[in-house]
């Protein structure tokens, strides 16, 4: 088994708190970022790490049902909206440093691994920016397609981009997320060219959710 994916949660009370502003809504950016520079790294029975932020009174012991591990570490996350952006973004990557080397521990890996994936995040500047899948061609090749993410703590931003051969910009719009996080991207279902000029983003599970982008033909 391969580790997959690590993510933080928290014993934080939600029902006060904007969806938006949930700890682990905003950690996502970070923990997409670190699951995506793991490489292969080979484990026994777990392929899920979570790490839980909790307060001393809830703390709990480590535990694995497999494919999960699950950690705990001593966290108040009322204090994280305290923070500017900057400010979350380094105190994610404490939390994520503190429960990995716990879970070093209990998996018997080679901390230098994790320590690896963490100077990859900082050689991107923690910032989680990629393009989503690869870019489509139009049924003439004369143009192609795209969607940037810039996946932020406190804000997502996607846009659609439109290139010409000499990867000169044609188009480049914002595509309206309805919600914040991982949930967000699930509009990115497939990117379809319905003609030479006009390609359609079709959501991934909302099938008759569709948004379409044209650009001008030209003779």
């Amino acid at each position: 088994m391969y580790l997959k994916e690590v993510r933080l949660y928290s014993d934080e009370d939600v029902s006060n708190i904007p969806f938006s502003e949930t700890f682990h809504i905003q950690a996502e950016a970070i923990t997409d970022l670190f699951s995506s520079l793991l490489g292969k790294i080979r484990t026994e029975n777990v392929s899920v790490i979570n790490i839980n932020c909790a307060i001393k009174e809830n703390m709990e012991n480590s535990m694995i049902i497999s494919p999960f591990l699950d950690v705990f570490i001593e966290y108040d996350v009322s204090e994280f909206n305290k923070l500017n952006e900057f400010e979350k973004e380094q105190q994610l990557v404490r939390l994520l440093q503190n429960g990995l080397e716990k879970a070093t521990e209990i998996l018997a890996l080679d901390k230098r691994i994790f320590e690896q994936v963490f100077k990859a995040m900082e050689e991107r500047n923690f910032k989680n920016h990629f393009i989503w899948k690869k870019p489509k061609s139009s049924p003439d090749r004369k143009l192609r397609a795209y969607v940037e993410i810039n996946w932020g703590i406190e804000q997502t931003e996607a846009y659609i981009i439109i290139e010409n051969r000499k990867k000169q910009v044609e188009l480049k719009e914002k595509i309206v997320l309805k919600h914040p996080g991982r949930i967000g991207l699930d509009i990115l279902g497939e990117l379809i060219w319905i003609n030479n000029y006009t390609v359609e983003l079709r959501h991934k599970y909302i099938k008759k959710e569709v948004y379409e982008f044209s650009v001008a033909a030209k003779d």
